[in-house]
């Protein structure tokens, strides 16, 4: 395996570079659209909680106007100061009083959206609220921590609170008669209001809210509880009733009709809801696009309790991930063209390669391949001072087999021989058609006696196989090696050579060691 790795690491090399590369421009792009996707929609955002801030400060300044012209009044603060100290009849008579004085100024206050007007006493008990003043004596404390704080710090405070009734923006001012608190006023405007404000300023907006049903459930009054709705969204969240899209442009597309529509959201919003986190998605409907916020909406203690949902006719994030597409495309098709033109180039040089260093009957190492290659393991066993055989192989009486059988059946012979001699050689060996019915093998770490015993082997099994024409072939080796010398290649094969020649001369068939001169 790791001389597999080692003889494509040039190709593996080139491989991996250009998959890094891919893989770097996939994320490159990816990463790029999905900041610009980030910056936009987070512009988008900010436009819209800018827009909320700026109306509930417009209302808070309003109120604040309302409450010092109409409710920071003495006739209002004597008779509140006199009702903390009351009971049963009287405190009712007080209210009708209260109710009398207030009833024109609630009136004209709803004609610019706020939902109600609501008096409590100083130990935070409701005393008279505008939009029903049948329901009253409920303690709020508790449950409106607004008007806790309010009276508790003497000072305004404003935010969103669901109420005992209705929710809404809420600016609560505390009431003094003679520098002594005797309770609270509040004016509160409603999420549908604001949410109407802004359906009107942009009318390819579609913006609904959300409530949390177990914050409804814990605070709203039973007789109230009927003001909210199963959203389609989730279970777990509430519309108010009255949430139809609101506003004046009766032109408006009303893009949460759809059932389809509502299943998307449905099934975008739902793992996304228990984060209480900013998130977007966008989708189509009739042709047209859209991008869907979900705003979180933060309570007076800054509780996650609902979410604005904004809806706007807007196809910029689908045009973002459609270019975000195309590149994505241009790049891996690009890289995929390159990685194929890389792979076709290197199989056929490969091939080539093969071509130019394979003998094309046999499939053994031609000879110029086997120079190389044994060029390279003489200087390594010469420099290690380890054994090296090479021995030359030849067929004996080959021109018989050609004129008997033909040249296919010598051919065949030859290609018999050469599988059979690869199939018995060890992994690191080396063997080659050395020149028409001649093999030549290279034995590394393997003395000559060793390497005579192992090719005899061959030549016996050789001798014994049944070639395709039912003949029978035997073969003459000449073996030398390299132990304790430092020869050339040439002179080695010319060594193996003489002793194939010695071989041949004893009668054929067997394996003959070179025996260098005696020296004396």
């Amino acid at each position: 395996m790791w001389k597999l790795i080692q003889k494509k690491r040039s190709f593996l090399t080139v491989l991996f570079f250009i998959s890094f590369t891919w893989i770097a421009a996939n994320l490159f792009v990816l990463n790029s659209h999905e900041q610009e996707e980030t910056r936009y929609v987070q512009a988008e955002m900010d436009i819209f909680t800018s827009e909320l801030e700026s109306i509930t400060t417009t209302y808070q300044e309003f109120a604040q106007f309302i409450f010092n012209t109409t409710i920071n009044q003495e006739a209002i603060t004597s008779l509140l100061h006199v009702a903390n100290h009351a009971t049963g009849n009287e405190r009712d008579g007080l209210r009708s009083e209260v109710f009398d004085l207030l009833e024109g100024p609630y009136e004209d206050m709803m004609q610019f959206n706020f939902r109600q007007l609501h008096l409590h006493l100083d130990d935070g008990t409701s005393f008279l609220r505008m939009h029903d003043p049948d329901t009253y004596g409920d303690s709020l404390y508790g449950f409106r921590p607004m008007i806790e704080d309010a009276q508790m710090k003497k000072a305004p405070v404003s935010g969103y609170e669901e109420g005992r009734s209705f929710n809404g923006y809420r600016f609560v001012f505390p009431l003094f008669h003679n520098d002594e608190l005797v309770g609270s006023g509040e004016i509160s405007l409603s999420l549908l209001a604001a949410i109407g404000i802004i359906n009107d300023i942009y009318p390819m907006d579609n913006t609904q809210f959300i409530l949390h049903q177990d914050k409804v459930e814990d605070t709203i009054l039973d007789t109230y509880q009927s003001n909210y709705i199963p959203s389609f969204i989730s279970t777990d969240y509430v519309f108010d009733r009255d949430s139809t899209i609101f506003g004046s442009n009766e032109d408006r597309y009303d893009i949460y009709k759809s059932y389809e529509v509502q299943q998307t959201i449905r099934q975008e919003a739902r793992a996304q809801l228990p984060d209480h986190e900013p998130f977007h998605f966008s989708l189509s409907h009739d042709e047209r696009g859209f991008l869907v916020q979900f705003i979180p909406i933060a309570n007076y203690e800054e509780e996650a309790i609902g979410y604005f949902i904004s809806a706007l006719e807007d196809d910029r994030v689908e045009v973002i991930r459609m270019q975000r597409n195309r590149e994505l495309t241009y790049i891996n098709g690009f890289f995929l063209i390159l990685t194929l033109f890389f792979t076709i180039l290197y199989f056929d040089r490969r091939k080539i390669n093969q071509l130019a260093t394979t003998d094309l009957l046999t499939g053994l190492m031609n000879r110029r391949a086997f120079i190389r290659a044994a060029d390279h393991h003489l200087k390594a066993s010469a420099k290690s001072g380890e054994p090296l055989a090479i021995a030359l192989m030849d067929i004996d009486h080959f021109k018989q087999i050609n004129d008997t059988y033909g040249h296919d059946a010598g051919d065949t012979a030859l290609k018999e021989i050469a599988q059979l001699f690869n199939n018995a050689l060890d992994q690191q060996d080396l063997s080659a058609r050395w020149g028409g019915e001649e093999f030549i093998v290279l034995m590394p770490s393997t003395h000559a006696k060793e390497a005579e015993i192992r090719l005899d082997a061959i030549r016996d099994q050789i001798t014994r196989h049944t070639f395709l024409n039912r003949s029978t072939i035997t073969i003459s080796i000449g073996v030398t090696d390299l132990h304790g010398r430092k020869e050339r290649l040439e002179h080695l094969i010319t060594e193996a050579d003489s002793a194939l020649y010695s071989a041949k001369d004893l009668g054929r068939n067997q394996v003959f060691c070179f025996e260098p001169p005696d020296q004396t």
